[in-house]
C-alpha cells in the first residue's frame, strides 16, 4: 500500500471518529507536532508524543464536541516524496451545538515503514480551540 493510501486511510478514520483505526497508522511513540499558537496558548507540549497521548489530546475534543453524522475531510491534494505525505485539506463538521465548522490544514506525515512517525499539523489552531472548549 502506498504512502498516499494510509495517509487516505487517516482521513477516513478521522471521519468516522475510528480512534482504534488511526492508532493502527501510527508508531506507538509517534510524534505530534502542533501549531506553536496551540502550545503556548492551550499549554501543549511540542512535539506530543505517544500514540496515547496524541490520541487523547487531539482526539477527544473532536469526539465530544463534533456531530458524528455530515463530519467530512475533503483531501485537496497529497504529494508524496520518499518518507514524506504533504496532505492539504478542510474539513468541514457540525458541532454538537449545531454551529457550522470549517478549518483548512496542511499536514505533513514522515513514516517508518508502513506507519506514520511524525506528523506537523498547520491549521488555525485558535479557531479550532475556540470551537472545540
Amino acid at each position: 500500500m502506498s504512502k498516499k493510501e494510509i495517509v487516505r486511510r487517516y482521513f477516513a478514520a478521522s471521519q468516522g471518529n475510528d480512534g482504534e483505526a488511526v492508532a493502527a497508522l501510527v508508531t506507538e511513540d509517534v510524534r505530534w507536532w502542533v501549531p506553536q499558537s496551540a502550545s503556548s496558548r492551550n499549554h501543549l507540549p511540542r512535539p506530543l508524543a505517544g500514540r496515547d497521548v496524541v490520541l487523547q489530546t487531539l482526539w477527544q475534543p473532536g469526539r465530544t464536541r463534533f456531530l458524528a453524522e455530515g463530519k467530512q475531510w475533503d483531501i485537496h491534494s497529497l504529494i508524496e516524496d520518499g518518507d514524506m505525505v504533504a496532505a492539504h485539506a478542510t474539513l468541514r463538521a457540525t458541532m454538537v451545538e449545531g454551529a457550522a465548522y470549517e478549518n483548512h490544514y496542511v499536514f505533513l506525515f514522515r513514516f517508518e515503514g508502513d506507519l506514520v512517525a511524525e506528523v506537523w499539523e498547520h491549521l488555525d489552531t485558535a479557531y479550532f480551540f475556540e470551537r472545540v472548549q
